[in-house]
Order: C-alpha cells, then sequence, then structure tokens
C-alpha cells in the first residue's frame, strides 16, 4: 500500500466479493459482513510491529484510525479461511491411483511361530491393522500401526482361538473404537487388538443361539453379520437381532435337512446398500461322494430384511466389493471366471472376462480410486503353492480391466481376501505356505 494515499473510510462486503471472486470460494463469504462490522467495533490500539524474520509491517492507529485495524483483521481473516478451504478442498479430492504396475506393491512376510499359515482374515482401525493367523496349525493374533511391523499378541491375552482344523478361524473386524472378532457363536471387543472382553454369545443372546455371525461390516442399524444361513444386525455388536432371509434354492431345499452344507462367507456395503454371498453344497444324485455348488447372494437396505439376488448365469461367487460404481462380484459362469457389476445389488451385468481366462478369481476390494480383484492360476488349492502365481487386476470403474504384470512378488502366493486401508490396498494370504500380506502404496 502506497503510504501517502489515505486509508478508506469504508470496506464494504460486496468490495471483498468483487475484489477476490472466486478465490475466496473454499470459504463461506457470508462470513464477510460480520468480519466488516466486527472490525468496524474494534477499539484502537498501538502499533503492531509484526517480527522481522516473517516481514515487517508498522499500522498506525492513531495516524490511520479504525478503518486500518479492519482491513488488517478482514484480511488476516480471510487468508486463514482461504487456507482452511484449500485444506478442506485437497482432503476430499486426494485419491491414490490405482496400483497398476508391481513396484506399487510391497509383500510383508509375517512372522508366525507356526511352521505354516496364513493371514485368514484382516481388520483396519484408527488403531492401525489387526490380523488372525493362522491355519492347520493355532490361531493367533497379530497387531501392526504401519502394516511393516507386526507384533504377536500374548496368548494369555485373548480367548482361546479355532483354526481351520476345528469350526474355522475366526473373523476380525474394524470399527471406530477398535476391533470385533467374531468365532464360535461369541462375538468379541478390544479396543487395541491386545485386551479382548466379551461383547455378546448364546448364552447371553437368544439370538445366536443357533449360530453366530461369520463375517460383519457397519451397515443398518450399525452392524449387519452373516453366517450359516443366517443373517443378525446389531447397534453396537453387544446385542443382535435375527434378519429375515429369503428361503434356500429349491434343489437344496429337496435335500434332507442335515445334507447340505451351507455357509455365508462374506458382506459388502455401498451407500446403504448391502450384498451378502455364500453358497450351498449338495451331493450329487448319481453320486453322492460328488458335490455340487449352489451360489447364494442376498440383498438388503436395512440389515434387517433380505432378498436374493443371484443372477441367473452365476454358478458361483467368491467375493463382492462395494466401490465408487456399486458392486463388483466374482465367481464363474460357464465354468470360467467371470465378473459382474451392479449399481446397487438388484440387477447384474457380466462385464468382458477376457482378461480372466483361465483363472480363479478369489477376493476383492475397492477404495475411491476404483476396483482391484486377485486370483490365481488354479493348479493349487493348498496353502503352500510353489508353483502357484497370485494376480492383480485393476479398474476405475469395475467394467474394464487390467492386469498387473507378473513378477516374482507373486509366484508361490495365494490370496484369502483384501481390504481398503486409507487409500491403499491390502492383500491377505500366504507366501510360500507362510503367512504375508501385500500394501500397495502408502498407508
Amino acid at each position: 500500500m502506497n503510504r501517502s494515499d489515505p486509508t478508506p473510510r469504508s470496506f464494504s462486503t460486496d468490495q471483498l466479493r468483487s475484489a477476490l471472486g472466486d478465490v475466496v470460494a473454499p470459504a463461506r463469504t457470508d462470513y464477510l459482513s460480520d468480519i466488516v462490522e466486527q472490525a468496524a467495533r474494534t477499539r484502537q490500539r498501538a502499533a503492531w510491529t509484526f517480527p522481522d524474520r516473517w516481514f515487517s509491517v508498522d499500522i498506525s492507529m492513531r495516524r490511520h484510525g479504525v478503518p486500518g485495524a479492519a482491513i488488517v483483521f478482514v484480511v488476516v481473516s480471510l487468508l486463514v479461511a482461504l487456507l482452511a478451504g484449500a485444506i478442506y478442498v485437497g482432503s476430499q479430492t486426494r485419491h491414490a491411483p490405482l496400483p497398476l504396475r508391481p513396484e506399487a506393491w510391497s509383500r510383508i512376510q509375517i512372522e508366525s511361530p507356526s511352521i505354516t499359515g496364513r493371514v485368514a482374515s484382516l481388520a483396519v482401525s484408527p488403531h492401525g491393522l489387526l490380523a488372525a493367523v493362522g491355519g492347520d496349525e493355532p490361531t493367533h493374533l497379530e497387531v501392526s500401526t504401519d502394516g511393516r511391523t507386526w507384533t504377536p499378541v500374548p496368548d494369555d491375552r485373548i480367548p482361546r482361538l479355532s483354526n481351520d482344523g476345528a469350526f474355522g478361524m475366526p473373523f476380525v473386524m474394524g470399527t471406530d473404537h477398535g476391533f470385533l472378532m467374531m468365532q464360535l457363536n461369541t462375538i468379541w471387543s478390544s479396543e487395541d487388538g491386545i485386551d479382548w472382553q466379551p461383547l455378546a454369545g448364546e448364552t447371553t443372546d437368544p439370538d445366536l443361539s443357533r449360530g453366530g455371525p461369520d463375517a460383519a461390516t457397519a451397515g443398518g442399524p450399525g452392524l449387519v453379520g452373516v453366517g450359516g444361513a443366517q443373517a443378525w444386525s446389531s447397534v453396537d455388536g453387544s446385542d443382535w437381532t435375527s434378519a429375515e432371509v429369503p428361503s434356500l434354492p429349491a434343489e437344496v431345499r429337496a435335500r434332507p435337512e442335515s445334507e447340505p452344507y451351507v455357509a455365508m462367507n462374506g458382506i459388502a456395503a455401498s451407500g446403504d446398500d448391502l450384498i451378502a454371498w455364500g453358497l450351498a453344497e449338495v451331493s450329487s444324485e448319481d453320486d453322492r461322494d460328488a458335490h455340487r455348488v449352489v451360489p447364494l447372494l442376498w440383498k438388503s437396505h436395512d440389515g434387517r430384511t433380505w432378498a436374493d439376488a443371484v443372477a441367473a448365469d452365476m454358478e458361483s461367487v467368491t467375493a463382492v466389493t462395494g466401490g465408487p460404481f456399486g458392486f463388483v462380484a466374482t465367481g464363474t459362469a460357464g465354468s470360467a471366471a467371470a465378473i459382474w457389476r451392479s449399481d446397487d445389488g438388484g440387477a447384474w451385468e457380466r462385464v468382458d472376462g477376457r482378461a480372466f481366462a483361465g483363472y480363479m478369481l478369489e477376493a476383492s476390494v475397492a477404495t475411491d480410486a476404483g476396483y482391484v480383484v486377485v486370483g490365481s492360476d488354479g493348479l493349487c488349492n493348498a496353502t503352500s503353492c510353489p508353483d502357484r502365481e497370485m494376480v492383480i487386476w485393476t479398474s476405475p470403474d469395475g467394467r474394464a480391466w487390467s492386469r498387473v504384470p507378473s513378477v516374482d512378488l507373486f509366484t508361490g502366493a495365494r490370496a484369502y481376501g483384501a481390504r481398503a486401508w486409507g487409500t491403499s490396498f491390502v492383500i491377505l494370504g500366504a507366501s510360500d505356505g507362510k503367512p504375508a500380506i501385500w500394501i500397495s502404496g502408502s498407508p
């Protein structure tokens, strides 16, 4: 400012808007009137001198009067508002790119007291990561704040855990307050993944007497879970209510009640929409030792009432994830790997599957950047498969898919699931028969 020019006695809101234009778009310009009025009421004070290491400005209240203070007050306030607006806009538009190249991925081997094993379940919370590690070997929990360094949870701090040889591996999930763990019809809670307390179970909750959730997600009234041929909802995990679920397919109901094996294996959310998936196994009419898989796919808007959502061409459903363009489901159709997408889980559209020919699709996950699907060459179903290759595909919209080039990082590996961690994708599984995860980018 030229000191010989007199400071104007008034500086209106309209003048501020006219002078600044769209620069203040991130800030709320309706504050300007209040700022000007407040500045006009500001008492005169002695001259202000800012430290020389920033800049030096001498404002004499006696020389220029109240409007000089008004201008400084307005300018400083606007600078603060502009900075806050820029930070807000930046936080809303920050999306990490899809991990299209092998160098975008890192493999982390999780040290385990077991000879062999896998990461069977992984939970993400504000406290970090929690992994359920095991297999046929004894199951244990490990925690990490960065995904790179893992610490085993002492056995005397956790309940006795099941494994693949007895009732299956526990399921863990993250919440805003910490972690939940589900196994053997009991729900456990922990703030840090180390100290655990029972939250609900069949002895205290009648709706869990015939089984409990094997997988859950945030949705409905708070939490929604599925397991066996059932579904439940809960506000906070301490009390569960059985949901209304669709009848099993006629070919399953036709079998004796004790014969079919039914398992709802997972659940995914996209907005208010929920999709749960699983399978039923029935023996062949010609050979009782041979079994046929019947896909199960349910949809819901509230977690309390579910409806059948299986598409006619789905032979199996192995994973579902919710992302920026709705749901993506993986499985098989016509004995070949297949992918479907849906806006809300009601109607499914099969996308071009040529990129997946010859592979098994085993896991999927999404962030705001898009979708990741993980599969393998299908040559081995055991935990340890030295010649097996894990394969990753990415898509920004669930329709067009690109394969991440093969490298040694994915050799001898198998995926058992995938999670989103901020802008990163995390694949959980086994590498050379030992627990491992793969992380994209920087969490």
